[in-house]
């Protein structure tokens, strides 16, 4: 089982040296540059809706953004297996707009553009199936190009269908409205598969195989991450038994590292994705919850409730991986099997 590599704290302490203070400040334009910003002309829509992307089947997509205030704005779908359709809509006095329509037919590829008066954004080579959410710590970001040859030589082949879409890490102490940093949708290739997470990659492969239609896979962990780390700060404080985590952060404070703050990764990682429909999660974390089995049974529970809310999906599938026997020597021998259980 892979092990996770340790993370370097980017918050300052007090009496910091400028280089901590520069870290710092880089971590703070990082989160900025991952909100949404109108420029008075541009059409802007989350990072996300962008070429080569998987639009949920089944699901009403709802597409954000801003523009100009006040602005008319047309969006046109077209294939060429369908009629163009044509939704409009109308910014609001802050140049923020909100559409829903229904995707267009499993499969594709289809072409969206969004125009305004004076600029237009147009999405390419749109595929419509089943999106997936995959989510945790190392285990689930462990590469294709880490894993034995025989798994590594399915991987080689180009798959059209099978999408790809990884979240940067980012930790946040606010819920952001866009991911951070540059990204993009891809098409499996022998290239794009290769660092992308194995588990995530299989899982999506036997999909498209057995079901027949395209498959989006998004990619969001980062090594070494507690639950706490992924859940909205909102749940916790709505359990009891879990606002003890919320009260220690507190006295750690600056001194941790961010990813290691309640309801971070959740803000940075999770929350920009919230109005983009999927079809479900798949979940390989808790080494880092190790030796608070107990605690682990409420936080895991609660963590799948608060997604399943926050995407207005009750029934939202939720697959998570059991750890693998493994012998954490800085805990008892009982540490593990009571995370299983």
């Amino acid at each position: 089982m892979p092990r996770t590599p340790a993370h370097v704290s980017l918050l300052p302490r007090q009496r910091t040296s400028p280089t901590r203070v520069i870290f710092a400040l880089a971590f703070w334009v990082c989160l900025m540059v991952g909100a949404p910003v109108a420029v008075q002309g541009d059409i802007r829509l989350p990072k996300f809706f962008c070429d080569s992307m998987v639009l949920q089947r089944q699901a009403d997509v709802h597409l954000v953004g801003t523009a100009e205030p006040d602005e008319p704005l047309l969006l046109v779908i077209t294939g060429t297996a369908i009629e163009t359709r044509e939704i409009k809509t109308v910014c609001d006095a802050e140049g923020k707009f909100s559409l829903k329509f229904a995707p267009p037919p499993v499969g594709g590829p289809y072409e969206l553009t969004l125009t305004g008066k004076t600029s237009k954004v147009v999405i390419r080579d749109v595929l419509v199936g089943d999106i997936w959410l995959c989510a945790g710590q190392s285990n689930m970001a462990w590469p294709n190009s880490k894993t034995p040859p025989e798994e590594i030589e399915a991987t080689e082949t180009a798959r059209p269908n099978l999408r790809l879409f990884t979240v940067p890490q980012t930790a946040s102490p606010q819920p952001l409205e866009d991911v951070n940093g540059s990204v993009a949708w891809t098409s499996s290739t022998a290239e794009s598969a290769a660092e992308y997470s194995a588990v995530a990659w299989h899982f999506g492969s036997v999909l498209e195989q057995e079901l027949q239609v395209p498959i989006g896979l998004i990619h969001t962990s980062w090594g070494g991450t507690k639950a706490e780390s992924w859940l909205s700060t909102n749940a916790l404080t709505s359990d009891a038994n879990l606002q003890s985590l919320l009260e220690t952060a507190k006295l750690v404070g600056e001194n941790g590292k961010p990813q290691d703050q309640p309801g971070s990764l959740y803000n940075g990682m999770i929350a920009p994705l919230r109005e983009f429909p999927i079809k479900g999660v798949i979940w390989y974390q808790g080494e880092a919850n190790v030796g608070r089995g107990a605690q682990y049974g409420t936080l895991l529970p609660t963590l799948i409730r608060d997604w399943r809310q926050h995407w207005n999906t009750p029934q939202l599938p939720f697959l998570f991986v059991q750890l693998a026997p493994y012998r954490y020597k800085s805990h008892s021998t009982h540490a593990l099997p009571e995370l299983w259980d």
